[in-house]
């Protein structure tokens, strides 16, 4: 591969995984998911536009159809992944989409904060009591004991 180009990633190969999180002050609860599963991974954008196995924001689907217009050979990749505001520590899950041929990066998702439209930082597992609630703010987040296998 030259020029920065794409190769997805390791956790391709794996089941998606998640975990519920909720907030001891507020009630607020989502489930987190990572990783990919049977019907989030690589696709023809011909072919992803066919089925639509998965749902991409709608500005992002624009950008999918425009792609797919202009170059024929492009592949899809998506990945949910954990991501992090730096500035106020409020913990997201969403679904990171990558359209990409052997040579380039043609678009990646990028993801910020609802609450101060800063750009978010991926994450790794773990440690999301340390994190702010997105509702209420306050830094009362547990992770139920659950973890979710799905793919």
């Amino acid at each position: 591969m030259k020029n920065g180009g794409y190769s997805p990633s390791s956790k391709a190969l794996g089941m998606g995984t998640g975990f519920n999180v909720h907030c001891l002050h507020c009630g607020y609860e989502e489930d987190f998911m990572e990783g990919k599963g049977m019907v989030v991974h690589e696709y023809s954008l011909k072919r992803y536009l066919e089925e639509e196995p998965f749902h991409v924001h709608r500005m992002t689907h624009r950008k999918i159809e425009q792609l797919a217009r202009r170059y024929g050979h492009l592949r899809i990749d998506a990945e949910y992944r954990l991501l992090l505001c730096p500035h106020c520590h409020i913990p997201f899950s969403r679904l990171h989409i990558t359209v990409f041929d052997r040579e380039r990066i043609y678009h990646q998702t990028r993801f910020r904060c609802t609450h101060c439209e800063r750009p978010l930082k991926e994450i790794a597992t773990g440690n999301i009591e340390n994190y702010r609630c997105p509702e209420c703010l306050e830094k009362s987040l547990v992770v139920g004991l659950d973890v979710i296998n799905w793919d």
